[in-house]
C-alpha cells in the first residue's frame, strides 16, 4: 500500500536503454517504483510525453506532485536538449538551470515536469568530457555518504581522536561505475551544515569499461572462448581466481591493448580456465580503470601498503552503483592504499533529485 500522504516527488531517471519512476517523501525514502525498457532509443520526438504520462498515471491520478527527470532524456537525441553546466558544478547550478516541459496527460491536466541539465568540463588528461545522470547521483551520493557516517558516529563509531573524519576532506573522488564509467572530483564547500553544501564537480572522466567488456564478450575471440565453455560445462558466471589474476595482470607492465590477449594465451598454456575467462577480462578491465584513475589522483604508489592506510591521509573513494557492480570495484580498490564507502545508485539518484527540487523551490 502506497502512503501518498507522504508522496512529495517523482524522480525519473531515464536513460539510453530504461526509464525508472520513484515516488518519494521529503527524506527521499522510496515509496513505489516503476520500470519501463522504452529508454531514450527507443523514442522520436512526440512520444515522450505520452509515455510518461501513461507509465505516472497511477500516481498523478492520486497525488499531483512534481516530476523531475535525469539523464539521457535531456540529451539532444531525447525529449528535450537541456544543456549542460559547465565545471565546476554545483548543485546549485544545476537546480538554477532546470529545463521545464509541459505535457497535455488523458484527463486534460498539464503534467509540468522539469530536466535536470547535464554537465560537461576537461578530464583528468586533457579530453572534453560530459555526464547526464551521473552527475544527480553524485550529489546524492555525498548528502547519503555524510547520513550514513553520522549514523555511524551515533552508534559510537566515531573515529579516534587526532584523526579526521572522512566527511571533511577537501576533495575526494566519487566513482560511478557502468557502461560509460565515471570518476568524478568533487571539492568541498566547506559549509557542513547545509544539506546540499556548496560542493563541486570540479573534474571528472570517463572510461568505457563497461561496454568494452560487453563487446569483447560477445563479438571477439576470448568471449568466444568463455561461450563456449560455459554451454559446455554450465560454468558459473564468476570467477573470483580469475577475476583476481586479471586485476594482477593489469598491474603488469604493458598496454592494455596486448594484455588483453593474454586471456587466450593463458587458456592454450592451461595458465586459465575457459570458463574463467570471462571473470579475468573483467578484473584486468575494470582495475585497468582503477589503477589509471587513482595515480592520478594520488601520485604516490597506489599499492595496499599497511603505512599508508596507518596514516589515513587518502580520502575516502565514493561507489556509486548497482551492489554487484560495485562489489567488483570495491575488491580492486582493496589492492591499493584507498578505503571505500559504497552508496546504492537509487538511494543516491532520489536524494540528489529531490535536493535539486528543494534548492529550485519546486516542493
Amino acid at each position: 500500500m502506497i502512503d501518498f500522504n507522504q508522496a512529495a516527488l517523482i524522480c525519473v531517471d531515464w536513460g539510453s536503454s530504461n526509464l525508472r519512476a520513484y515516488l518519494i517523501d521529503m527524506q527521499g525514502n522510496v515509496l513505489a517504483r516503476l520500470q519501463s525498457d522504452k529508454g531514450v532509443l527507443n523514442f522520436s520526438a512526440g512520444q515522450y510525453g505520452p509515455e510518461l504520462s501513461a507509465l505516472l498515471q497511477p500516481w498523478l491520478s492520486v497525488k499531483s506532485v512534481p516530476v523531475m527527470l535525469a539523464g539521457m532524456v535531456g540529451s539532444a537525441q531525447g525529449w528535450q536538449d537541456a544543456g549542460y553546466v559547465a565545471c565546476p558544478a554545483t548543485l546549485t547550478d544545476l537546480a538554477q538551470n532546470l529545463s521545464p516541459v509541459v505535457n497535455s496527460v488523458a484527463n486534460g491536466e498539464q503534467l509540468q515536469a522539469y530536466i535536470v541539465p547535464g554537465v560537461k568540463g576537461l578530464s583528468n588528461f586533457g579530453q572534453i568530457d560530459v555526464m547526464r545522470g551521473e552527475e544527480v547521483q553524485i550529489f546524492g551520493a555525498l548528502l547519503a555518504s555524510k547520513r550514513q557516517l553520522a549514523r555511524e558516529a551515533q552508534k559510537g563509531q566515531e573515529t579516534e581522536d587526532g584523526q579526521e573524519s572522512p566527511s571533511v576532506f577537501d576533495s575526494q573522488l566519487v566513482c560511478l561505475p557502468g557502461t560509460h564509467s565515471k570518476w568524478a572530483k568533487v571539492t568541498s564547500g566547506g559549509n557542513e551544515s547545509d544539506s546540499h553544501g556548496a560542493s563541486s564537480i570540479t573534474q571528472f572522466s570517463t572510461y568505457m569499461t563497461g561496454e568494452l567488456f560487453a563487446l569483447l564478450n560477445t563479438h571477439s575471440i576470448l568471449g568466444k572462448m568463455y561461450q563456449h565453455a560455459a554451454n559446455t560445462n554450465n560454468a558459473d558466471a564468476f570467477d573470483g581466481e580469475a577475476f583476481d589474476e586479471g586485476v594482477k595482470t593489469a598491474r603488469a607492465p604493458g598496454s592494455l591493448l596486448h594484455k588483453l590477449f593474454s586471456a587466450r594465451s593463458k587458456v592454450l598454456n592451461k595458465e586459465l580456465q575457459a570458463s574463467g575467462v570471462h571473470s579475468y577480462l573483467s578484473g584486468m578491465l575494470i582495475a585497468t580503470e582503477v589503477f589509471d584513475m587513482l595515480s592520478v589522483y594520488q601520485s604516490s604508489d597506489i599499492s595496499a601498503d599497511e603505512d599508508v592506510k596507518a596514516e589515513e591521509s587518502l580520502a575516502p573513494i565514493i561507489i556509486v552503483g548497482a551492489p554487484a557492480l560495485s562489489k567488483l570495484y570495491q575488491r580492486v580498490m582493496a589492492t591499493t592504499a584507498f578505503s571505500v564507502h559504497c552508496i546504492d545508485a537509487e538511494v543516491a539518484s532520489c536524494l540528489g533529485i529531490l535536493n535539486i527540487a528543494n534548492v529550485a523551490g519546486k516542493l
